[in-house]
């Protein structure tokens, strides 16, 4: 017992340090650790650690604070507390992609920080809404899912895919991307368009990805385009892979990963859309959850579809499209 009691004491020493910026913060966190003698008890040192390195900055306090995280989602069913301060360190470097999954997954586990997580992560709705954008960026960022529709718009206003494909010749894969945009007006005339998409608010930017035929919003039987069906997961990463695919002309990463093991826990080797899963997380454009979980069935929210957008957009202006 005195083992356990000197184990909470040197958490709560640890927690004056941070308080009082004194050096020993990260000293007593160990002590603690090394004290503590069942798991609970080993689970709030680890949790005050991570909190010191969030708290006190140290140099490289990211990748220790990276580190400390491994071991204790190992060891440990619903840390979430030491989510709560993973989603805040992400929000510190804005990396609102990593932020929306830690929050997320507290508000999943429904224990005791969810409401906290909850407020949290409506506060990166709230800063994703304010950032500079189109008006359709912003409405759809705190949509819980998005439509064919609307990720069509957000491909053609915000990340203005089709200007930069009409002008660079050859990065495409359809006839359209090496046409001017008159010819490529004048080419479009004699399309048959679906009916399902006649007379909706984003006409025009459907019309416009559906010449680009796109993977992920190209047309079903029929024709009929479902412009209000909801975007899975794993239909918004192959969206993102062929937007990819196309910007470096690098068709070969289609390919990259088919008869790759999946390192997902719900996705098998055999899933259509598993290179494209593992494309858009290699390069943090989707995230797993916590747990290993990729939920390719789940709808895509607003938030996971603008992030990556405006991380497509910002490569585009900048011309470095390699990953």
């Amino acid at each position: 017992n005195m083992v356990l009691i000197k184990g909470d004491v040197r958490v709560g020493l640890s927690r004056l340090c941070v308080l009082n910026a004194d050096g020993r913060a990260e000293e007593y966190a160990r002590k603690a650790i090394s004290a503590a003698r069942t798991k609970e008890q080993k689970l709030a040192a680890s949790t005050q650690l991570m909190q010191v390195y969030f708290k006190t900055r140290p140099d490289n306090w990211e990748k220790a604070l990276g580190r400390e995280w491994k071991k204790v989602i190992k060891d440990h069913d619903k840390p979430e507390a030491a989510a709560m301060i993973m989603g805040r360190a992400s929000l510190a470097k804005s990396d609102f992609l990593k932020a929306t999954v830690f929050f997320r997954q507290v508000i999943d586990w429904d224990e005791s920080l969810s409401g906290q997580a909850d407020k949290m992560l409506a506060g990166v709705y709230r800063q994703l809404q304010a950032e500079p954008g189109t008006k359709a960026a912003r409405l759809i960022a705190r949509q819980k899912t998005v439509s064919r529709a609307d990720l069509a718009v957000l491909l053609v206003e915000e990340l203005r895919l089709t200007d930069y494909l009409m002008a660079n010749s050859g990065r495409g894969t359809s006839e359209a991307a090496f046409q001017t945009p008159r010819q490529f007006s004048k080419a479009t005339e004699s399309i048959t368009w679906p009916t399902d998409i006649s007379g909706h608010p984003y006409e025009p930017d459907l019309k416009l990805i559906l010449a680009y035929e796109l993977e992920g919003l190209d047309l079903y039987p029929g024709p009929s385009f479902s412009p209000e069906q909801a975007v899975t997961r794993a239909g918004f990463a192959r969206v993102v892979q062929d937007v990819i695919s196309r910007l470096n002309n690098d068709p070969g990463l289609k390919k990259a990963f088919i008869g790759s093991r999946s390192p997902f826990s719900d996705v098998t080797r055999g899933n259509y859309a598993l290179n494209a899963i593992i494309v858009c997380t290699t390069r943090d454009f989707l995230a797993a959850d916590l747990d290993g979980r990729f939920r390719p069935d789940d709808a895509v929210s607003g938030a996971e579809t603008l992030l990556a957008v405006r991380r497509l957009k910002q490569d585009i202006k900048s011309r470095q499209v390699k990953y």
